[in-house]
C-alpha cells in the first residue's frame, strides 16, 4: 500500500483484503487527501448539529442507586470527543498517516478507548421496562409523540414485550417490530421454510421440534429468520458484547396474517453453546433478545452497511475509472450525469468509518475495521449483485403480497411496500434515462466506456463486485443494472428520517446492537426482569446507540434528495425541465416525496422532513 497516490481516488489493494482474510469483499475506495478533510470537516460539523437532541435527554432516571439525568447515564463526560477535528490535524500534518492507520487499526494504532469501569453511570444495566424510554429525546417531541397521554402508547407496548411473566406477548410482539421498524436496516431477513430447508431445521431444532410445525410447514405457515451467519463473529471481550447467531422460526394465523414467535436457536462462535428456546421455556425472553439482537446486527452491518454502502461505493469506483469526467476535452458520459450527483461523499464516509471505527461505529461486537471487511467478505462470498434487489429477495424467500395483506396490501410486512415504492419509482426515472440516451442507432453494446465500466467493477482487482454480467448489450440488460444502484443510494436516504428511528430503533431493548453477557444460558434458567436486563445493552452502549441514530436523525443533509427549491431545482441533465430525463427526476423526486409525507411521524406532515432525505450516502 505504500505505492498509493493518496492525492486522487484509489482503493485498499485487493491483495491486502486478501492478507487480512477479506479475500470475497467488494473493493474499498479511498477517497483523495482533499476529499477526506473535507469530510472530517463535515461530520464535526454533525455532531454540533445534534446537541440540541442530546440535551433534550433531560428526564431523571434512578439507576444503580444513583438518580441522574439521561444524558448523564447515556455519555457520562464523554459527550464530545474532538475525534474528527484530531483525525484531520494528523492528516494535515503527515498524509501518508492515512494508510499507516488504516493498516494497523486491527492492533490499535488508533488508541480505541477503554471500556468504562464497572459501577460507572455508563455501565450500568437498566432495573425496569419503561426505562428503556431513556433514550428518547425531548427535543422535537420524541419523547412526546411516544407517550402520549391517550391512544396507542409505545412505551407500554414495547414494555410489555419485556415482562418474562407474559411470554405471550413478547411472542406475539417479536415480529412486528421487524416488520414496522425495519426500514433504515433493510430488513428482508424473513423467509418462508420449503423445500430442503424444512429437513435442515427439523435437524437444527432436534428434540425441541414440535409437531404443530410440521402442520405449519405443510401449510405453508412456516417462516424463519436464519442468522447463523453470525457464527464467524468473535465476541468483544474487552467491551464485554456478543452477537449470538440465531435461527428464529414463526408461525402464521392464516386469517389475520399474524406472525408469532415460537422458537429460537442460539448458539456462538462457531457453533458453540449451543441452546434452543420455546415459549414455554423459563429463558424464553434471552432467546427473543438473543434473535433482536443478531437481527440489529444484520441490520447494521449486512442489510444497510453492505447492500447500501459496501457494494455502490466499489461500483462508483470502478465507473470513476471508466466512464470519462469531461475533464481533457472529452464530453462527460452520460451515465456519470447520472451517477455523479448521488455518488458523493460515500467513498470519504466509509474511508472515515475504517479510520475511526471504535468512534464512528456502533457498539456491536464487531470490534475493528478489520473485522468489520472480514464479515463483508464472508456475507459477499456466493453472492450475487442482482440478490440484492428487493423483488429477487422477496421472491428467493418465498415472501408474498398475498401473504402479508390482511386489510391492506403489506400492512403486515409494511417496510417491503416502502422498499417496493422506491424501487418502482427508480425503475421508471432509469427506464427513461436509458431509453432517452441510448436509441437503436447508438445501443449500449456500442459504448465502450460502459462496457469498461462493468468490467472493473467485476474485476477482483477493482471493484470485486459478484454476478455482475460479462457485457450489457441492450437497454433491457442495462437497466436493472442502474436500477439496482441507484435504488440503493436512493433507499438508504429513508435512514435519516425522524420516524425511522423513532420511537422504535431507539427504544434500544427492541433493537439491540449485542448482548453484555458472553455465555448462552440453559433455557430452562429462570430469569427474572433484572436477570434479563444483565444480559441486554448497558447505560453506555445504549448511549453509543443514541449518537448513531441522532446523526441520522438530528443532523441535515448535505444536499436533500428533494430540493429546497422546488423539484425542478438542480437538475442532473442539459436541457431544462421539459428534457425528458430531467421531467423523469422531477417525477422520481415527487414520488420520493410522497412516500416521506407519508412516513412523517406527525398528521399533517412536518414538511420539513422532506429535506431529510439526503440526495448521497453521507452517513
Amino acid at each position: 500500500m505504500s505505492g498509493l497516490d493518496l492525492d486522487r481516488p484509489n482503493q485498499i489493494p485487493h491483495a491486502f483484503l486478501t492478507l487480512v482474510g477479506a479475500r470475497s469483499c467488494p473493493g474499498v475506495p479511498l477517497c483523495g487527501i482533499a476529499e477526506l478533510l473535507d469530510t472530517l470537516v463535515r461530520l464535526a460539523g454533525r455532531e454540533i448539529e445534534v446537541e440540541q437532541a442530546n440535551k433534550g435527554l433531560t428526564n431523571t432516571y434512578s439507576i444503580g442507586g444513583t438518580t441522574a439525568r439521561a444524558i448523564q447515564f447515556l455519555f457520562g463526560t464523554g459527550l464530545k470527543s474532538g475525534a474528527f477535528s484530531n483525525l484531520k490535524l494528523l492528516i494535515e500534518a503527515d498524509p501518508r498517516s492515512v494508510l499507516k492507520l488504516i493498516t494497523l487499526h486491527e492492533h490499535g494504532a488508533l488508541g480505541d478507548p477503554a471500556a468504562p469501569p464497572p459501577n460507572s453511570l455508563n455501565n450500568l444495566p437498566l432495573e425496569s421496562a419503561p426505562q428503556w424510554a431513556i433514550s428518547w429525546t425531548n427535543y422535537a417531541g420524541v419523547h412526546e409523540r411516544a407517550t402520549p397521554p391517550t391512544g396507542a402508547d409505545p412505551l407500554d407496548t414495547f414494555s410489555a414485550a419485556l415482562n418474562p411473566t407474559d411470554p405471550a406477548t413478547a411472542s406475539r410482539q417479536f415480529w412486528p417490530t421487524i416488520a414496522e421498524y425495519g426500514l433504515g436496516y433493510n430488513l428482508l431477513v424473513l423467509q418462508k421454510v420449503r423445500g430442503g430447508q424444512f429437513a435442515v431445521l427439523k435437524a437444527l431444532f432436534g428434540p425441541a421440534w414440535a409437531p404443530a410445525w410440521d402442520a405449519a410447514a405443510a401449510a405453508g405457515l412456516l417462516y424463519v429468520i436464519d442468522l447463523r451467519v453470525f457464527e464467524s463473529l468473535t465476541p468483544d471481550t474487552a467491551n464485554q458484547r456478543f452477537t449470538p447467531a440465531t435461527v428464529t422460526l414463526l408461525v402464521q394465523d392464516p386469517v389475520t396474517k399474524e406472525l408469532r414467535a415460537v422458537a429460537v436457536r442460539v448458539t456462538a462462535q462457531g457453533g458453540t453453546q449451543v441452546q434452543v428456546y420455546v415459549e414455554s421455556s423459563p429463558a424464553w425472553l434471552y432467546g427473543l433478545q438473543a434473535a433482536r439482537t443478531s437481527v440489529t446486527v444484520y441490520g447494521i452491518w449486512l442489510g444497510h452497511v453492505y447492500h447500501w454502502h459496501i457494494v455502490t461505493a466499489a461500483m462508483f469506483l470502478a465507473a470513476g475509472e471508466t466512464l470519462p469526467d469531461g475533464s481533457g476535452g472529452t464530453p462527460v458520459h452520460p451515465i456519470r450525469q447520472l451517477l455523479d450527483p448521488q455518488s458523493q461523499y460515500l467513498a470519504a464516509f466509509d474511508e472515515v468509518l475504517l479510520l475511526l471505527w471504535s468512534y464512528v461505529a456502533p457498539p456491536t461486537s464487531v470490534a475493528t475495521s478489520w473485522d468489520f471487511l472480514r464479515l463483508m467478505s464472508h456475507f459477499a462470498t456466493g453472492r450475487g449483485y442482482f440478490m440484492d434487489d428487493p423483488q429477487a429477495t422477496l421472491d428467493r424467500h418465498g415472501i408474498t403480497e398475498a401473504d402479508f395483506s390482511a386489510q391492506s396490501p403489506w400492512d403486515r410486512y409494511p417496510i417491503v411496500r416502502t422498499f417496493l415504492a422506491v424501487w418502482d419509482a427508480t425503475a421508471a426515472y432509469v427506464a427513461a434515462f436509458v431509453d432517452h440516451t441510448y436509441t437503436p442507432a447508438h445501443p449500449p453494446a456500442a459504448d465502450a466506456a460502459l462496457q469498461a465500466w462493468v468490467n472493473a467493477a467485476a474485476d477482483p482487482s477493482v471493484g470485486n463486485v459478484p454476478g455482475l454480467p460479462a457485457g450489457v448489450g441492450t437497454n433491457d440488460e442495462l437497466k436493472p443494472l442502474l436500477t439496482s444502484l441507484i435504488y440503493r443510494v436512493t433507499m438508504h436516504g429513508s435512514a435519516r428520517l425522524l420516524s425511522t428511528a423513532n420511537p422504535g430503533l431507539t427504544f434500544v431493548a427492541n433493537y439491540p446492537p449485542c448482548l453484555q453477557n458472553l455465555t448462552v444460558p440453559d433455557p430452562g434458567t429462570p430469569l427474572t426482569q433484572a436477570a434479563l436486563f444483565e444480559y441486554l445493552p448497558r447505560t453506555g452502549t445504549i448511549g453509543g446507540m443514541v449518537k448513531f441514530y441522532y446523526t441520522f436523525s438530528f443532523s441535515r443533509p448535505y444536499e436533500p434528495f428533494v430540493p429546497e427549491y422546488g423539484l425542478d431545482a438542480n437538475l442532473f441533465f442539459p436541457g431544462g425541465a421539459d428534457e425528458p430525463r430531467n421531467a423523469a427526476l422531477i417525477a422520481y423526486r415527487r414520488v420520493v416525496q410522497d412516500l416521506i409525507d407519508q412516513l412523517s411521524p406527525v398528521s399533517p406532515p412536518n414538511q420539513s422532513q422532506r429535506y431529510q432525505w439526503p440526495r448521497s450516502i453521507e452517513t
